[in-house]
């Protein structure tokens, strides 16, 4: 699976230490890590162990080891549930960013996976401006609070809007939402995808290959929404005001999303912001 890392059509890829991996394997997936690091040009962000898990410390040490990789481009924290957990982990990630002498420091992204985690995003988020945008854990999430599953996910609604609004509260990137566990079921992730952009989400965790492609296209801005989008973009320039637009009334917020939109779209081309 590594070796086909550098040919995935993923924005990120999120390497997992913490429940793909048996208790028996994490040393030998961190020495897995340790030998194909550096033979890998896609980004990469590594899910380390939760604090409380008794052995957060050595991938602590591995992330001081490998510091210096080009690819890697941040730290996944799961069950994050407080700024002091991202206070250690930063702490942490200093140390090693200090002994290879790193410039491009590190981001943090941190997993919301229980009632804690919902109930203190806000100040999760503000603990670090290595913060920079936050995921969702729907399956631990929905465990933690006792509730039951559904096909209509309507036990995660209130956890993502939570999410999504303090995102937007602070300014960081739009945020992840949880995984689809059953990855043969394209239809029913196509629909959760299309669900959760509506709500606010900027892109979905996945768990296989065959997921990439209809996560690309839901999570992109279509090309009738940049066709407007420019339009509006371009009579904004012209107008102080409000202005009619094929039947739409455009003002200010419309204005502002559509330069989103722009601006998204350019990202996704050229894999640089403006």
């Amino acid at each position: 699976m590594i070796s086909k890392i550098n040919q995935l059509y993923a924005d990120v890829i999120l390497i997992d230490l913490e429940d793909a991996v048996e208790a028996d394997d994490k040393d030998g997936g961190r020495e897995m890590i340790r030998k194909y690091i550096y033979q890998l040009n896609k980004p990469i962000f590594l899910r380390v162990n939760s604090l409380d898990s008794g052995i957060f410390e050595k991938d602590m040490t591995l992330i001081h080891d490998i510091c210096d990789a080009d690819s890697l481009k941040g730290i996944m924290l799961p069950k994050s549930s407080s700024a002091k957990d991202i206070a250690t982990l930063l702490s942490y990630m200093e140390k090693a960013e200090e002994f290879h002498d790193r410039s491009d420091k590190l981001g943090i992204i941190p997993l919301i996976e229980n009632a804690l985690g919902v109930h203190q995003i806000d100040e999760i988020i503000t603990a670090s401006k290595r913060v920079f945008q936050i995921a969702f854990g729907g399956e631990d999430f929905t465990y933690d609070i006792g509730a039951q599953a559904t096909p209509a996910e309507t036990e995660l609604l209130y956890s993502r809007s939570k999410i999504i609004l303090s995102s937007r509260v602070y300014g960081i990137e739009k945020p992840i939402d949880t995984v689809y566990t059953d990855f043969r079921d394209l239809r029913g992730f196509e629909k959760s995808c299309t669900f959760v952009r509506t709500l606010g989400f900027g892109g979905k965790l996945l768990i296989h290959p065959n997921q990439i492609d209809i996560a690309n296209a839901t999570f992109s801005p279509s090309a009738d929404e940049i066709e407007f989008a420019e339009k509006v973009v371009s009579l904004a320039e012209k107008n102080k005001g409000a202005f009619n637009l094929e039947g739409k009334m455009v003002d200010r917020p419309i204005i502002e999303k559509a330069r989103r939109i722009i601006a998204d779209a350019s990202f996704i081309e050229t894999g640089k912001e403006d």
